[in-house]
């Protein structure tokens, strides 16, 4: 970083709040990347900048915020006319991925075809549970 003028972004096994600390206290770089840890988790940007200004964790009612980010995703491909059904398939596990109730729904997901059907099935699922 003390090399080059440009901003330097790192990523890479940034996962939580103490690995991008550690990241950016290791690299010195100007910014994180943050993929794979935010499929299904999208809180873990606005965790990490809480983290990162305040030194504390801040707490999120997991399961009520991913399914209602779930929730929300859905309606907004519904909008665009973009529900596919391994779209839908491939971000319901990463999504529901450790909620209680969620294996027996990734199960009856996997055996349907039609993008509508999952995503009324992930609806019913995200509205039983918040």
């Amino acid at each position: 970083k003390s090399e080059i003028s440009i901003p330097v972004i790192a990523n890479g096994d940034v996962k939580d709040e103490e690995s991008a600390e550690k990241t950016l206290e290791l690299t010195g770089c100007d910014g994180l990347m943050i993929g794979r840890a935010a499929m299904g988790n999208p809180f873990i940007f606005k965790r990490i900048r809480h983290y990162l200004k305040t030194g504390e964790k801040l707490e999120i009612d997991r399961q009520f915020g991913q399914l209602e980010a779930f929730d929300a995703y859905i309606t907004l491909l519904e909008e665009h006319d973009l529900l596919s059904s391994i779209n839908l398939r491939m971000h319901a596990h990463w999504f529901t991925k450790g909620l209680r109730g969620s294996r027996h729904v990734r199960e009856k997901i996997n055996n349907l075809e039609d993008g509508r059907a999952i995503a009324g099935l992930i609806k019913s699922f995200c509205q039983e549970k918040y």
